[in-house]
């Protein structure tokens, strides 16, 4: 990874936090979202601050683009940066 890449590990996790709370203000979102993953809620509060989490949550909306534009633009940020955000963790997660 080059130290150009557009997203900083902060605000990497950044955007995976605020991810995760677009997900968690609809009970709708939430329930699918731990249908899908497997992952409940009180895994949820224990798992927030390990990148591999953040990851999967931002895979979790890079795989629904209608629920991934609806996040982008809740949140405030670029399309993209969802994406870059899974590279900076994974590559965090690797060192």
């Amino acid at each position: 990874m080059t130290q150009n890449h557009p997203v900083t590990l902060e605000r990497a996790e950044w955007i995976a936090a605020e991810c995760m709370h677009f997900l968690a203000s609809d009970p709708g979102r939430l329930s699918k979202f731990s249908e899908v993953t497997g992952v409940d809620l009180a895994e949820i509060r224990q798992q927030i601050r390990e990148h591999s989490f953040l990851t999967g949550v931002l895979e979790y909306l890079l795989n629904d683009e209608n629920l991934l534009l609806e996040c982008v633009e809740t949140v405030g940020i670029r399309p993209e940066e969802p994406s870059y955000s899974v590279d900076v963790l994974n590559y965090q997660s690797d060192y």
